[in-house]
């Protein structure tokens, strides 16, 4: 039989962009009220964890696989994503960001670095899947590197959150994330960056002819 693939082009990437990042939208704003009331829920940090990567990796990936309604590739992404950000944050704990230097309170260095490890594999994470949802190999490369590059300039506009010595620190975030509306707002925010990132990645990856409908090109043979 013979092998049949489909690829998009560089104009069809940039036409369903709007419907990517209309459900990067809604699903950050959703998602970031989610994770607020998942902070007053008592339960172990480690259990927190899991639901808040949980939480995160599918509102992540539903904004790619929506418009096209691919479920199965969702699944599959959303479970990588979440092995991910697992990964990130063990590294986390070893590896620091330059901008994460050690402040009086050792909380504001390891959210801060936290933060940034995981807006940086969200980002490459997102690029990734976006251009295996083109179809080329350099979608996928450029996709990866613009959305992790994205996600690490997401994590230095998180410093000024944290960056507060002493005392101010504790107040400087719970002022800033202290209801399920910045939390919205803030959410919806780094995913409509991330995405707009990653897929405009993807769409520079691709290339700017049209695709060749297989079906066709084996009939054309066919009739020969």
């Amino acid at each position: 039989m013979a092998q049949r693939t489909w690829t998009l082009s560089r104009g069809q990437m940039l036409r369903a962009m709007p419907k990517h990042l209309l459900w990067a939208a809604i699903s950050g704003a959703v998602v970031g009220m989610l994770l607020c009331l998942v902070t007053f829920v008592p339960l172990p940090d480690w259990m927190l964890a899991i639901i808040a990567g949980a939480l995160w990796s599918n509102a992540a990936v539903v904004p790619v696989a929506v418009p096209g309604r691919h479920w199965s590739f969702a699944f599959i992404g959303a479970m990588m994503l979440f092995l991910l950000l697992v990964a990130g944050t063990i590294l986390a704990q070893k590896l620091p960001f330059p901008h994460a230097p050690d402040y009086v309170w050792r909380m504001g260095s390891e959210i801060l670095n936290l933060v940034s490890w995981l807006a940086v594999l969200t980002g490459g994470c997102i690029g990734l899947l976006y251009g295996l949802l083109v179809g080329k190999r350099s979608s996928m490369v450029v996709g990866l590197a613009l959305g992790t590059a994205i996600g690490f300039l997401l994590g230095l506009g998180f410093e000024g959150a944290v960056t507060l010595e002493g005392w101010e620190l504790g107040a400087s975030v719970h002022g800033r994330f202290d209801g399920p509306l910045h939390f919205a707002w803030q959410g919806a925010l780094a995913m409509v960056v991330l995405h707009a990132a990653a897929g405009l990645g993807a769409a520079l990856g691709a290339g700017a002819a049209a695709p060749v409908n297989p079906q066709s090109k084996i009939e054309n043979q066919e009739s020969c």
